[in-house]
């Protein structure tokens, strides 16, 4: 029997979880994903890019870190950034392989109503904020500012499958990168 592919989570969030399960099964067959309680070693709301990437790439490494038999550790962290336009919410994918190879990929962004970032800027974080207004108990454990928004056309698991699908891009095509 074919050896199974064991991906790691960096998170026991259900949505991350069941994103890196369907995003790896796009190229992967026989395939174990585990989700870990992992550190971002970030704030709890990430507020700049540079912040979101730093807290996913923790997690990736921190999987491979705990798992190192893993061939892949998924690391997936939700944060927040500044534009012209205003702010937006996404999410930025970092896969890790054993081999030391990287994929790095960011999510679709949603602009985000200036009342949530208000409160979001005085330290809640965005799935606290949305769960107060929403009355949806842990919301970015179900569908996210994304799935609340677009009335469920995209949802947190949908926009971190095909990020996940894109960061894959490079370890998929390893001659090309």
């Amino acid at each position: 029997m074919k050896k199974k592919t064991l991906v790691i989570v960096g998170s026991k969030n259900p949505v991350k979880i069941k994103a890196g399960k369907i995003g790896f099964a796009k190229y992967f067959n026989n395939l174990e994903v585990k989700g870990l309680k992992l550190e971002s070693e970030v704030s709890a709301q990430p507020l700049t890019l540079k912040e979101t990437f730093k807290g996913a790439l923790n997690r990736a490494k921190n999987g491979l870190k705990i798992k190192p038999q893993a061939d892949f550790s998924l690391g997936l962290e939700g944060g927040m950034q500044k534009h012209s336009f205003g702010w937006t919410t996404f999410g930025v994918v970092v896969i890790l392989s054993k081999n030391n190879k990287k994929g790095v990929s960011i999510s679709s962004q949603l602009v985000l109503p200036e009342k949530m970032v208000e409160k979001v800027l005085k330290g809640k974080e965005l799935g606290v904020v949305l769960s107060q207004k929403t009355g949806i108990k842990n919301i970015n454990q179900k569908q996210g500012a994304f799935g609340f928004f677009t009335s469920n056309r995209v949802t947190r698991e949908t926009s971190y499958i095909n990020a996940i699908i894109l960061a894959l891009a490079p370890l998929i095509k390893k001659e090309l990168y």
